[in-house]
């Protein structure tokens, strides 16, 4: 074999090679892009609606994609974005569609059983007691009640699946 034919192979398979990786890279962004613009987002929470559990100023990543392998629950803290706000808001669901929200004397009941508080809840927002959630709503409010503006105020009201950006996964 002569030294054109070896030099010509060598020059091949850098060549093959160089495209492969530069292939791989390519790929490897477009996914990253993917996931960064269309499943994850960082954002900045803005109040002190969410405290103990999240702090004004904190980044949290939101997981855009979870609900479309899983049903919102009870509990699960999220970002969803309605009308009357400029920005989306992170509240946590406290009850689900046909739950039955009430407010006595300070204390929220869902279905009859009160929700833990470590104090009395003087904000009972303006919507009227007892409250059915409707079908495909959620019911939230905010881990700060006396300061959160959240489903007890007729201008946030119960969300939707349409309403919710994601779970808060990172915090």
């Amino acid at each position: 074999m002569g030294i054109r034919k070896r030099a010509e192979e060598k020059f091949d398979k850098v060549v093959g090679t160089s495209v492969r990786f530069a292939r791989d890279i390519v790929l490897i962004f477009v996914v990253v892009t993917i996931v960064v613009n269309f499943g994850m987002q960082i954002v900045k929470v803005s109040g002190s609606s969410m405290e103990q559990t999240l702090t004004d100023g904190q980044r949290v990543i939101i997981n855009k994609m979870y609900y479309l392998i899983k049903d919102p629950q009870v509990d699960d803290v999220i970002s969803f974005q309605v009308d009357a706000m400029e920005y989306p808001l992170v509240k946590r669901i406290i009850a689900m569609e046909n739950d039955i929200v009430d407010y006595d004397d300070g204390i929220i009941y869902i279905n009859g059983l009160s929700v833990e508080s470590e104090e009395y809840i003087m904000d009972r927002g303006d919507i009227s007691y007892p409250y059915q959630v409707q079908e495909g709503e959620y019911f939230v409010m905010g881990d700060n009640l006396n300061t959160s503006v959240d489903s007890r105020h007729s201008k946030i009201g119960t969300i939707t699946d349409d309403d919710i950006v994601g779970k808060i996964m990172f915090h």
